[in-house]
């Protein structure tokens, strides 16, 4: 999901990314395998705004793992789509 999230993050889907990550900081604590990830996390916080960062973290957070499973795959072929 971490990788995800970078990839989104550069594509601009940044809601997408924000919610993946709230699934993300819900099941592990910190993800050492992708170093990008706390930068792209600052810079969708300040593309969203705190409020809609910490609203899509939350529908992220809320999801369990295979839900968010199912989220990231309808986003990507949402992305490939346009």
């Amino acid at each position: 999901l971490g990788n995800l999230i970078v990839l989104f993050d550069r594509l601009g889907l940044a809601a997408a990314a924000a919610t993946l990550n709230g699934t993300l900081s819900k099941t592990f604590e910190s993800n050492p395998f992708v170093p990008q990830l706390p930068e792209a996390v600052t810079r969708l916080r300040e593309a969203l705004g705190e409020a809609r960062f910490d609203a899509a973290s939350r529908r992220g957070a809320a999801m369990a793992l295979h839900e968010a499973y199912d989220y990231a795959i309808d986003q990507v072929e949402q992305a490939l789509a346009s």
